[in-house]
């Protein structure tokens, strides 16, 4: 195995979620600590700090992801449902098919008609 991915961690995202909790409540290791604080570079890790460093306990964040998850099914369930074709707009689609076909039809005949 190559040097560069001995190196790479192989965490799951719970795992990132709860050193980042512990990170907020200043309970990680003196070794856990230096290398979050070097993973801040990543673009992640430092939107992640920021959106945490908005909630002032956990439970806030419990409430607020629970409210979200919520919007997100009631919003997802409201898109499911959809309109059937009333029957005066299917009979508008089937007259308007027949009078392109048949125009079609027309324009076919003269055009052969002429040479």
């Amino acid at each position: 195995m190559s040097k560069s991915k001995k190196n790479i961690s192989v965490k799951k995202p719970s795992d990132k979620r709860e050193e980042l909790k512990d990170f907020l409540k200043d309970n990680l290791s003196d070794e856990l600590l230096y290398a979050f604080e070097n993973s801040r570079d990543d673009a992640f890790v430092k939107d992640a700090l920021e959106g945490l460093a908005a909630f002032s306990t956990t439970e806030n964040i419990k409430k607020h992801t629970q409210s979200l998850n919520k919007k997100l099914v009631n919003s997802a369930a409201g898109k499911k449902k959809s309109k059937a074709l009333q029957p005066s707009q299917t009979w508008f689609i089937i007259i308007t098919v027949v009078t392109v076909i048949l125009l079609l039809m027309l324009a076919y005949a003269v055009i052969s008609h002429l040479k």
